[in-house]
């Protein structure tokens, strides 16, 4: 949405028509009002993930024990994947067309690991069902060396003989698994009803792969033994601002905490001989919170079978 202020032009939201358009076309097959989409500053794929959440199956949710969690997070999951890549001294580059809307459309036989509460790292039994291995390799284009990797990039660097199976060492085998093409007919919804499919799709993979969520907290308080105490018990979860009444009867703000040294030796050194305290104390207390329900299985897959991808269109050219 653009509107002008001054002779500028002010962007709200550049995806605006895109999201409008959407809205609009979700909108005629609904109807009752208050079921209606409504424009709230959605970006594409935010639009995307809320219209998931209201007509599709929500058991994309793995409910993660403490184990998995923390595995799924680390870097040993994270593995990037090859964007593109050039046959010879950077001529001619490679890459896939709509390559993270193919695979969520329809990944492969294993499908979709969801985890659940009791599902566990287990030594490697030999035998590659859906879920994720921890392999021990030194090698770094096909994988990216030591990691948790998908079920079919395991599968397949064994069967291209880029590792052995004495190298998978762990397992985390899925409860449940869904099809590999659970998600198709959102994409082709997504595809029809917005102007840019593929940036919605590309952003919806993006919260899939969420795995904290922040909260603020503002509150005011004027004891200074209660700030004395929240500080000492969250220092690097707190902003406190002082308040401060002037002279003519206005009030300032003085951010105590993130000031760097010059900032804090200028005011230091102006208030040196002041001994006036803060009317009145804001705090802003700051929390991440894991996620232990959350879709990064199916988010680590999607940047797993790309790089896959990547390699495998390597090897043919």
């Amino acid at each position: 949405m653009q509107f002008e202020m001054d002779s500028i032009i002010i962007d709200e939201n550049g995806d605006y028509q895109d999201v409008e358009s959407a809205i609009n076309e979700f909108n005629k097959t609904i109807k009752k009002e208050e079921h209606k989409y409504i424009y709230r500053g959605q970006t594409p794929h935010g639009l995307a993930y809320e219209y998931y959440t209201n007509n599709y199956d929500k058991q994309i949710l793995s409910k993660c024990s403490p184990q998995i969690y923390d595995i799924l997070i680390s870097k040993l999951s994270m593995n990037s994947p090859l964007l593109e890549f050039y046959k010879s001294k950077g001529e001619i580059a490679f890459d896939i067309n709509k390559q993270y809307t193919n695979i969520l459309m329809n990944c492969d036989k294993f499908g979709w690991a969801v985890y659940m509460p009791t599902d566990e790292v287990k030594i490697f039994d030999g035998r590659i069902d859906t879920g994720r291995y921890y392999i021990e390799t030194d090698e770094n284009f096909m994988l990216g060396g030591n990691g948790w990797y998908a079920d079919i990039v395991v599968e397949k660097a064994v069967n291209y003989g880029v590792i052995d199976l004495e190298d998978i060492k762990l397992q985390i085998k899925s409860s449940i698994v869904l099809k590999s093409n659970h998600f198709e007919d959102f994409v082709l919804k997504i595809y029809d009803k917005m102007i840019d499919g593929k940036k919605a799709i590309n952003g919806f993979i993006g919260l899939l792969g969420q795995s904290t969520c922040k909260n603020n907290k503002h509150y005011y308080e004027t004891n200074y033994d209660v700030i004395a105490n929240e500080l000492i018990n969250n220092e690097n979860n707190i902003e406190i601002t002082g308040i401060y009444q002037k002279n003519n009867n206005e009030t300032t703000c003085i951010n105590l905490l993130n000031l760097d040294e010059n900032e804090l030796n200028n005011v230091i050194n102006e208030n040196i001989n002041n001994t006036e305290e803060p009317i009145l104390y804001h705090l802003n207390m700051k929390s991440e919170l894991s996620m232990y329900e959350n879709t990064l299985p199916i988010h680590r897959k999607i940047y797993d079978v790309a790089r896959l991808e990547i390699y495998e269109l390597h090897k043919q050219v």
